[in-house]
């Protein structure tokens, strides 16, 4: 490329010109709320021929003058832009005006989620280049590298499945989507470790040189294009789909895009039409194999059910409990078949100590550096301010990780279980302002944490008779009545495979034969009996070619009766007229001299995602998370409920919101009372359903009385 770099430059924010250095923006020296204008302005020489002076990156509108003479106005953030200039030297200003502010509101251009993470930036913020010769913004797409085979894909030929992680384009050491290339390459070697192999760029365009380091690295990458609550008169949705025009004639070149998806959740306000032209337009000028018009889908995200694309794209984001069924109920059915990746999903927010987020710009309570604007998430600035006192946090902190390692393997090997699911993409690749979910973070994952193939067990139907029927449900195979038991074992291989495999329990061989794995299908390899004792934990190893993956089974003791449940005790909680109430369990039909109340009701709170919990260890063990699942409920009892009512009450459980740090009990202890807001009967998602089929409820319930007994 017969080009230079035009790096020296002014910028005036109007009160004096000072140097600058492009790529720049003014997220880090000037008011986060201002819109600008600001005015850069450099001189260059371009000898005796023709120049053409080329633009990588403007936020928003820029005005480009030579010599004082207007020559182009260009609007959008993520195309770059070209001015062709006569031989000799010249004078060059741009004036740069961003989106956020009244000019142009973040719903009105393709602004994408920055603005949701930390806010807008403006500037020059890519490079700026002189070239000899016209540039081709625009080249044509490679050849397609996907195949779709009715719900599975081939790349390059052969078998493939999705394993990624998403990116907002959060930078804060630049202040925009700017990535440093040295550390962006170490992310993606970082990526290739943990075993993933696709990177998505979510509503934003990363610069040209990152997709190259891509393609160098053997990774490969998912465009979705910056529209995300968009405004839907026609105008905006007119200039949205030009824009997206431009944004992808200049992006299609690289052969390491796979996927394209032309919006994020654009739900009910957003009409299928407009959603429909982005799809063909995008098909007609990419060819690619793999395109969605929503990632998300209407079927998650509300509105016009006509979806367009050659694939089915869901963001299931869920409690542990859930994550089952609910994969469960996005298998397609008598739908077409086509591939189903799970755009964005499993994420988890791991507790942030708070002393290290003081001095960071973007935790900042002064609005000019760190304005709240359109971001509905908002916490970090007054928790920084006011110093959460939480005397464990180091200990809450490494509890967090420990939930977090385990929830995101539990819902990638949950997903991959599911037949037509060919892949996912994690939520996220770094801590934001808004979220602590990056997996790329110190101590959060191992190596081959989320490498291809994968081993499972698969749960058993159980349809409890309720009211006169059948319900669904579930066992939950992980735990274990003590004594004898059955699990049927399930493989997934991501080429195929065919051969010899294994299931071992603590070394000893229970099954051993000949398997064939169709490429990404999963499969029932073996049904083999196992028996365990109270409190064990075993370890059920699967082996099939190079691959081994263990899986860990906890037993306890069934329920056998000792406990009778009668409604009432509401006046211990606030009970809505109609409402039954939380359920009591009595010491056995005497007189009780211990009294567990199960919560039914209380503040809405998921008890995986978004949380830790101290006290565990009294009810359960803290790393039994498979027990856990089994008794979680989507409540807690409420910090309102402790401070009007429960004088004399002691927390013995408490839930700590990883977003907001807030503390709400989940049990509470007073001499011969135990209030607990745990579904012991289970019922939520895969739980087992009733008391009798669930052993880790069973033994919760055991402790809670034993709790409530003490003085």
């Amino acid at each position: 490329m017969n080009a230079k770099r035009v790096s020296e430059w002014t910028v005036d924010y109007g009160d004096g010109p000072r140097p600058c250095q492009v790529p720049h923006n003014w997220t880090r020296e000037a008011d986060l709320r201002w819109e600008g204008p600001a005015l850069y302005r450099t001189s260059l020489d371009c000898g005796k021929q023709p120049g053409w002076l080329v633009f990588r990156g403007a936020s928003y509108r820029a005005d480009v003058a030579v010599d004082g003479t207007p020559v182009l106005s260009h609007t959008g953030i993520w195309d770059a832009f070209a001015v062709e200039l006569p031989p000799g030297k010249h004078e060059v200003t741009v004036t740069v005006t961003k989106n956020g502010g009244p000019s142009y509101p973040v719903r009105n251009v393709l602004s994408g989620f920055l603005p949701y993470v930390y806010g807008t930036f403006g500037g020059l913020y890519r490079e700026v280049e002189l070239h000899s010769v016209e540039p081709d913004l625009e080249p044509p797409a490679p050849p397609c590298r996907i195949e779709v085979e009715g719900s599975s894909l081939r790349l390059d030929g052969s078998p493939w499945e999705m394993r990624g992680v998403l990116s907002w384009g959060w930078h804060p050491e630049v202040g925009a989507p700017q990535p440093e290339l040295g550390s962006f390459r170490e992310s993606l070697r970082r990526m290739k470790a943990l075993g993933l192999n696709t990177w998505k760029a979510c509503l934003w365009l990363p610069p040209h040189e990152v997709l190259r380091a891509l393609d160098e690295e053997g990774l490969l990458a998912w465009i979705e294009l910056p529209l995300w609550m968009p405004a839907t008169d026609p105008a905006s949705l007119d200039g949205a789909l030009e824009e997206v025009g431009r944004i992808v004639r200049q992006y299609r070149r690289h052969p390491c895009i796979v996927a394209w998806s032309f919006g994020c959740e654009l739900s009910r306000e957003t009409p299928h039409e407009f959603r429909k032209r982005l799809v063909e337009l995008g098909e007609e000028l990419t060819g690619a194999a793999l395109f969605k018009d929503s990632s998300g889908g209407s079927e998650m995200y509300g509105g016009d059910l006509r979806e367009y694309g050659s694939f089915e794209d869901f963001h299931p984001y869920c409690d542990a409990q859930w994550y089952p069924p609910v994969l469960e109920a996005l298998r397609p059915g008598a739908r077409r078949a086509r591939p189903i990746l799970l755009g964005e999903f499993n994420d988890y927010d791991a507790l942030r100590p708070v002393a290290p987020l003081r001095g960071e710009y973007w935790a900042s309570s002064d609005p000019a550096a760190n304005d709240q604007g359109v971001r509905w998430q908002y916490d970090l600035p007054d928790i920084v301010r006011r110093g959460i006192p939480l005397p464990d946090e180091a200990e809450l902190a490494a509890a967090s990780l420990r939930k977090g390692r385990w929830m995101r393997k539990h819902a990638v090997r949950s997903a991959m279980s599911q037949p037509g699911v060919q892949g996912y993409v994690l939520t996220g690749i770094h801590d934001t302002p808004i979220s602590s979910s990056g997996i790329l973070e110190t101590g959060r994952f191992e190596v081959g944490d989320f490498q291809s193939g994968h081993a499972f067990l698969i749960p058993p139907r159980q349809m409890p008779w309720e009211d006169g029927g059948n319900r669904p449900g579930w066992h939950w195979p992980y735990v274990q009545p003590a004594g004898e038991g059955v699990v049927r074992v399930g493989v997934r291989s991501e080429a195929g495979y065919h051969g010899r495999a294994r299931v071992v329990l603590d070394g000893c061989a229970l099954w051993e034969g000949e398997i064939a794995l169709a490429p990404g299908v999963p499969s029932e390899i073996a049904q083999v009996a196992l028996n365990g004792a109270h409190g064990e934990r075993a370890s059920l190893t699967v082996e099939w070619g190079e691959r081994t993956e263990e899986l860990e089974i906890q037993f306890w003791l069934a329920w056998v009766g000792g406990v009778r449940f009668t409604p009432g005790a509401a006046e211990l909680l606030r009970v809505e007229p109609g409402d039954e109430g939380p359920l009591v369990a009595l010491d056995a039909d005497r007189e009780p001299s211990a009294t567990v109340v199960l919560s039914t009701q209380g503040p809405s709170r998921p008890f995986f995602r978004e949380c830790v919990h101290r006290g565990l260890s009294a009810i359960l063990p803290e790393d039994a998370y498979d027990s856990w699942l089994c008794v979680a409920a989507s409540h807690t009892i409420g910090r309102s409920w402790l401070a009007e009512r429960g004088k004399g009450w002691k927390p013995m459980v408490e839930r700590v919101d990883t977003r907001t740090y807030g503390v709400e009990p989940v049990v509470v202890h007073r001499p011969g009372q135990v209030i607990a807001a745990l579904s012991v009967g289970g019922g939520e998602g895969v739980q087992p359903s009733g008391l009798g089929s669930n052993p880790a409820g069973a033994e919760a319930l055991r402790r809670l009385l034993s709790l409530a007994r003490e003085e």
